[in-house]
């Protein structure tokens, strides 16, 4: 039951709502739709946790990857217009696709190359690319403290 609600979620993310929301926006580059995309992430992402995933098949699992990474570049591409490069959401976005490109490297690369993505078309493109997005999460996650002793030894 809870499986089934999360895949439906998921999949009610992924395709009614960014497809809905570009038609009604008339604009596929929206300010809106970070959070159309923002909520697709995050329903695939609790689909993905460990309690729920052992419910899905390796299929299942690596479609929800793809549709996650596909959402992503869609994502990081209307974060960098909108909010710069240094923005900690673009971290986050850049963090999340090095991990779904890393997930499908590992476990169904054929599944990423399908996806026919600008300069991810074998295995050694993907693995630049996951390797440049974990280089650019680090650099912005390195711009903002995340304890207040950091806070202060940044002051001296």
């Amino acid at each position: 039951d809870h499986i089934e609600r999360a895949k439906a979620i998921e999949v009610a993310a992924s395709l009614e709502l960014i497809a809905t929301a570009t038609q009604q926006l008339g604009n596929a580059n929206h300010i809106l739709m970070v959070r159309c995309y923002r909520l697709h992430l995050d329903a695939s992402e609790a689909l993905l946790k460990a309690d729920v995933a052992a419910g899905l098949s390796s299929s299942q699992r690596n479609g929800v990857v793809c549709r996650f990474v596909e959402t992503a570049r869609k994502l990081l591409d209307l974060q960098l217009l909108y909010l710069g490069d240094h923005h900690v959401d673009v971290g986050r976005t850049y963090h999340d696709l090095a991990q779904g490109i890393n997930t499908l490297l590992s476990h169904s690369p054929s599944d990423l190359f399908d996806l026919n993505l600008a300069g991810m078309m074998n295995f050694a493109q993907c693995a630049k690319e996951e390797h440049r997005y974990q280089r650019e999460y680090e650099r912005i996650h390195a711009l903002y403290p995340t304890k207040v002793v950091d806070m202060f030894e940044r002051k001296n």
